[in-house]
C-alpha cells in the first residue's frame, strides 16, 4: 500500500472530527459540506491504496464507481454518495445551484444523516484497507429499501 493514502485518510479524519464539533454547535450546512469532503478524501485514499492514483473530480457517485472497479462491494454505497453530493456547492455559496437543495439549507436532521454517512464510509474503507483479502469483507451499509 502507498503511504500517501494514509495522508488522505488523516485529512478525512480531520474533516470528520471538525464536522462533529460543528454539529454540536448548530453549523449544519458546514457539517454537510465537511461530510462530503470527508468521503471525497476517503474514496481518493482508497483509490490511491488500490490503484496508486485517483481521478481529479469531486462527484462522490463517480468516485464510488471508480472504487467499485477495484472493490465491487463499494457500489452498495452509491446512494449514500448521491445524498452527500448534493451538499458540495450549495452549502458554501448563497447563490449555489438553484433548486439543488429543495428545502433550502440543511437542517439538523440533514447534518446528522450526513455525519452518519461519512462515518460509515470512513469505517468501511478503514476496514477494507486493514483486511485487504477475503474472508474479511467490511459490512457495507448502503442502499435503502
Amino acid at each position: 500500500m502507498s503511504e500517501s493514502h494514509e495522508q488522505w485518510l488523516a485529512l478525512a479524519e480531520n474533516d470528520l472530527n471538525f464536522a462533529r464539533v460543528g454539529s454540536e454547535h448548530g453549523f449544519y450546512a458546514h457539517v454537510c459540506f465537511l461530510a462530503q469532503q470527508t468521503v471525497e478524501k476517503v474514496l481518493k485514499g482508497l483509490l490511491i491504496a488500490k490503484t496508486g492514483k485517483y481521478p481529479r473530480l469531486h462527484s462522490l457517485v463517480e468516485l464510488v464507481n471508480e472504487c467499485a472497479k477495484s472493490v465491487p462491494d463499494m457500489i452498495a454505497l452509491e446512494d449514500h454518495a448521491r445524498i452527500l453530493d448534493q451538499y458540495y456547492v450549495p452549502t458554501r455559496y448563497p447563490d449555489g445551484i438553484p433548486g439543488s437543495l429543495p428545502n433550502g439549507m440543511p437542517s439538523e436532521s440533514h447534518a446528522k444523516e450526513a455525519l452518519r454517512i461519512a462515518e460509515n464510509f470512513m469505517e468501511t474503507v478503514r476496514a477494507l484497507l486493514i483486511c485487504s483479502r477475503p474472508p474479511c469483507p467490511p459490512r457495507l451499509h448502503g442502499r435503502r429499501g
